[in-house]
C-alpha cells in the first residue's frame, strides 16, 4: 500500500542520513550533525511527495477498488 511504501522510503532516508553523519563524525575534516539528518529528511519527504503527486496526476500505480458486498 502507498502509506507503507512511503514509510519504508522515509525510513531508508533517515537510516542512510544518520549512518552518513555517523561516518562523518570519525573524519578529522568533517563533523556529524543532526541538523544535516533533518535537512536530508526534508529533502526526502519533498521528493516522495513529488513522486506521489506526479503518480496521481499521471494515473500511474494501483487503483483503489471497492470491496464486493
Amino acid at each position: 500500500s502507498t502509506p507503507r511504501i512511503i514509510g519504508l522510503a522515509m525510513g531508508l532516508v533517515v537510516t542512510v542520513a544518520a549512518l552518513d553523519e555517523l561516518r562523518q563524525s570519525f573524519l578529522a575534516t568533517r563533523t556529524g550533525s543532526l541538523g544535516d539528518v533533518a535537512i536530508n529528511f526534508t529533502g526526502g519527504a519533498l521528493g516522495v511527495a513529488l513522486i506521489v503527486v506526479l503518480h496521481s496526476w499521471l494515473g500511474i500505480g494501483a487503483t483503489v477498488r471497492e470491496k464486493d458486498p
